[in-house]
C-alpha cells in the first residue's frame, strides 16, 4: 500500500474518513479501505465495513450475505 503523507492526508476530505471527527481510518482508495478494515477491531469495526460498502459497493456484490 503506497504510505499516505501528512500532507496528503491533511488535504483528504472529511469525507474520506470513516470517523470524520477524529479523521480516523481514511478510506479514499481501495487500498486504504482495506488496510481499514483489517486493522479495525472491535465496536469500531462495524462502523468500518459499513462505510468500505457504501464507498466500494462493487467490491462487495455478489458476496454472501450482502443480497
Amino acid at each position: 500500500m503506497a504510505k499516505l503523507t501528512t500532507e496528503e492526508r491533511s488535504k483528504l476530505p472529511s469525507s474520506s474518513f470513516v470517523f470524520p471527527g477524529s479523521r480516523s481510518f481514511p478510506i479514499h482508495d481501495w487500498e486504504h479501505a482495506k488496510a481499514a478494515m483489517l486493522d479495525s477491531r472491535g465496536s469500531k469495526h462495524a462502523k468500518v465495513m459499513a462505510a468500505v460498502k457504501r464507498r466500494f459497493p462493487s467490491h462487495f456484490s455478489g458476496m454472501r450475505g450482502n443480497e
